[in-house]
């Protein structure tokens, strides 16, 4: 499984609401066993290891540093290096026409 999430890249959005994805990615890296991220695909990966019904899985972890509107450009080449199917894809975001939360 390939886990996104997406944000923009700097100070100025770092603590913003439109940083919600990278921030999920931190905490999930973070419980996890703080895996070090590495560049590639345009953003920044890790890999970690979550309990599933078969033992555990594996899952790779990304944040695209190509802004949002941009961020197909990081993840279709992950997804493809990975080798995983787009409803093995899973992207964390904020969605500003929402409720926060909701």
């Amino acid at each position: 499984m390939l886990v996104v999430g997406l944000g923009n890249p700097g100070e100025r959005y770092q603590a913003t609401r439109h940083n919600l994805g990278f921030r999920v990615i931190d905490l999930i890296a973070e419980r996890w066993g703080r895996p070090a991220f590495r560049d590639k695909f345009k953003g920044t990966w890790a890999q970690v290891e979550l309990p599933a019904p078969s033992g555990r899985e594996k899952v790779f972890l990304l944040k695209p540093l190509t802004f949002m509107n941009l961020s197909g450009e990081s993840v279709q080449p992950a997804a493809a290096f990975f080798k995983e199917p787009p409803e093995r894809v899973l992207v964390l975001h904020d969605e500003l026409d929402l409720p926060l939360g909701r």
